[in-house]
């Protein structure tokens, strides 16, 4: 499979909306919108192109990933020592501190990839074990919203299952869309980018509204009008 620099361009972006999205988590103050429109795309679209790029994903990658998350892991385990950050986490090799959950997720995600083209990708037992694995992804997804709410002390993060679930389908779709398929959507949507560019700032100027500022600048109004 050949570079496509247009999509590795998107990858890029995705990337700096990651880390732009955590900075924001840090300065909250007034960000919530953007932070809430950052956070509904940015890492289903990054698994989406991790599934698209996986077709011939190899047992190397799987296991390069899990050597980094146990480096990172027990690099991470060194720092919050010696922060004292470790009174507000306990270290354990099965549960990712922070980011690194991605890294367990995409192992699995490969893991899954490779076992679907040994079988044959639109073999019927692909089939069932996508179907499982679906069923899956949504009664994790209501567990996360209904069980984990109503019980806070139990924890979802237990090897990234949660979110390797919650995240599988997106990673699936690109995984499934070939080529020709993928060829066709850019063509589209870079005839309507300054359409879809509008469109973005019309929706972040939406939720940006939406937010609590516009409740404050309705008061200022409403106490100005009572005057």
């Amino acid at each position: 499979m050949t570079k496509d620099v247009k999509l590795s361009n998107i990858k890029g972006i995705l990337i700096f909306l990651v880390v732009l999205g955590h900075l924001l988590l840090v300065v909250r103050a007034g960000m919530e919108p953007l932070i809430v429109l950052i956070y509904s795309f940015h890492m289903p679209a990054f698994i989406f192109l991790n599934g698209y790029f996986a077709k011939n994903v190899t047992f190397k990658k799987v296991i390069n990933l899990l050597l980094l998350y146990i480096i990172f892991q027990s690099f991470y385990a060194f720092i919050t020592y010696f922060t004292h950050y470790s009174e507000a986490f306990t270290f354990r090799f099965t549960t990712p501190i922070f980011h690194l959950w991605y890294l367990i997720s995409l192992a699995c995600f490969y893991l899954i990839a490779i076992s679907l083209n040994k079988i044959g990708k639109h073999r019927l037992w692909s089939f069932f074990i996508i179907t499982g694995i679906l069923v899956i992804s949504i009664g994790i997804r209501w567990w996360a919203t209904g069980f984990l709410v109503n019980h806070p002390q139990v924890s979802g993060q237990f090897l990234s299952i949660q979110r390797t679930f919650v995240f599988f389908p997106f990673f699936l779709l690109g995984f499934y869309i070939d080529y020709k398929t993928m060829n066709k959507c850019k063509t589209i949507l870079y005839s309507f980018k300054f359409k879809l560019l509008g469109s973005s700032i019309l929706i972040f100027g939406i939720v940006w509204l939406l937010s609590t500022n516009l409740f404050v600048i309705f008061n200022f109004i409403l106490q100005d009008f009572k005057r």
